[in-house]
């Protein structure tokens, strides 16, 4: 029973095997998949034909790249020291990770919008002008 009162988040960092396994993993699918995002980036960019979608969607993976350089090694490097005891590293890594996934949030329903405008409402959607429309969705 003493035990049990006494139990705290410690247990989550003991080196266990599936703990290494899983953020070795990471580090590895983070390192790996970065590239090739920013190539999708590369290859939307130099495409003549750029249509708002594309340029929308392009901002979600920019925002899967800021995930895996920004946030990601500073989750695995948090897990291997331990719990941290600091206010303002607490609150840091709680804004960072939650504008993050708020903005891909806000983007994902921009797609969906910006989706149903182009194929129900627009008449001549090649007319828009594309790039004003992505810098308003994405501030």
């Amino acid at each position: 029973m003493e035990d049990k009162e006494k139990y705290t988040f410690e247990e989550m960092y003991h080196f266990h095997p599936s703990n290494i396994v899983s953020m070795c993993f990471s580090a590895f699918a983070s390192a790996a998949i970065t590239p090739f995002l920013f190539c999708i980036i590369w290859f939307e960019k130099d495409n003549h034909n750029r249509a708002l979608i594309n340029l929308v969607i392009t901002s979600f993976v920019w925002c899967a790249i800021f995930w895996n350089v920004l946030i990601q090694p500073w989750t695995i490097v948090r897990y291997i020291i331990g719990p941290v005891n600091s206010p303002l590293m607490c609150t840091v890594d709680f804004l960072l990770r939650n504008v993050l996934l708020m903005n891909a949030n806000l983007i994902q329903s921009a797609i969906i919008i910006v989706r149903f405008i182009c194929t129900c409402c627009v008449k001549n959607p090649t007319a828009l002008q594309e790039e004003f429309w992505q810098l308003f969705i994405n501030l």
